[in-house]
């Protein structure tokens, strides 16, 4: 499968996060306190960005509600499509006090970009959970079901627009255009909001977003949602189909929240932190403020079943990005 396309000015930043401390094993039911009692979260973002938010929020509850003891600071370092902020942890090796709040370039940016590394190198710790995506078109369009989409793209060339090459969000159109046998112009836009900005401006006919940042527009009336990634139906969206349940299982996708450290982190840190991140995944004050407004659908996962989790999933990404014609 290959995509035509429009090429915007610069691939987009992906939605990472570095999260550094030092640790030892414990059980996290009590206030725990890292060797050295500090820790850094590292965001591959500027201030203000996705990553640097969630893990500004992250920090926060972690030490407010006593998860850890340990004083959290965010040090961001954007650039390199998160080559930077994985570079830095790369670097780190053995260290228990570096941890990156990962998504899907922590996958494709080494594949993209001639690094030292892949995300094998790394230490998993957690899977938070998973993010699905909701299709939308303008609420103008004549497009006003999936089905509708694809009769569209059967006569004519749509223009289907995300965040970035490579991404997540592009990985929903590559799916897409593969479920329903026609290829659609993809124009990639450096954010989830200028993607959004571009469909309310006519710019494109349908873009892919998170359930969690869709939720405005289309309360709004500005986008029409014509059908989910999930598996199953969005409890924000019951009345919008599952691309599954019309037929296209295929076009089942959703971003990740996986934690992951250094090279060669010692077992003990590992299980310090995958604990310390199965109780921040509990928190109400987590649910309340994260998982539930960005639909975040928990499924924390740690260890074996982690690495199970990342290779099938890893498999599945590259797949794509080949037959695209993004990575060799």
């Amino acid at each position: 499968m290959k995509l035509k396309w429009i090429i915007v000015l610069s691939l987009s930043i992906a939605l990472i996060g570095v999260l550094t401390a030092c640790s030892e094993s414990g059980d996290t039911s009590e206030a725990q306190t890292n060797p050295e009692g500090h820790a850094e979260f590292i965001a591959a973002a500027e201030p203000g960005g996705g990553s640097d938010t969630i893990l500004r929020l992250m920090s926060e509850i972690m030490m407010e509600e006593d998860i850890v003891d340990d004083f959290i600071n965010v040090d961001n370092r954007p650039g390199g499509n998160g080559g930077v902020a994985m570079s830095h942890l790369y670097n780190q090796r053995g260290s228990g006090d570096h941890l990156i709040l990962a998504n899907s370039t922590f996958l494709t940016a080494p594949l993209q970009s001639d690094y030292a590394f892949n995300y094998e190198d790394f230490s998993p710790i957690a899977l938070l959970g998973e993010q699905s995506y909701v299709i939308v078109v303008p609420a103008d369009s004549e497009i006003e079901t999936f089905n509708e989409y694809v009769e569209a793209a059967e006569e004519e060339d749509l223009i289907f627009g995300s965040y970035g090459v490579g991404t997540s969000d592009h990985m929903v159109a590559m799916l897409l255009d593969d479920a329903i046998g026609q290829e659609a112009t993809y124009l990639p836009y450096q954010s989830a909001g200028e993607a959004f900005t571009g469909l309310l401006g006519g710019h494109i006919d349908a873009s892919a977003q998170q359930i969690g940042s869709a939720m405005e527009y289309i309360e709004s009336g500005d986008v029409t949602p014509i059908a989910v990634t999930s598996e199953e139906r969005s409890e924000a969206l019951p009345d919008v189909p599952t691309a599954k349940e019309l037929g296209y299982e295929e076009l089942t996708w959703s971003l990740y929240r996986v934690v992951y450290g250094p090279p060669d982190m010692s077992e003990e840190d590992q299980e310090y932190w995958s604990n310390a991140f199965e109780e921040l995944s509990q928190n109400e004050r987590w649910i309340e403020e994260y998982q539930e407004p960005q639909m975040l659908e928990p499924d924390f996962l740690a260890g074996d079943e982690l690495e199970e989790y990342m290779h099938d999933f890893n498999e599945v990404f590259e797949e794509n990005l080949r037959e695209a014609d993004i990575i060799e």
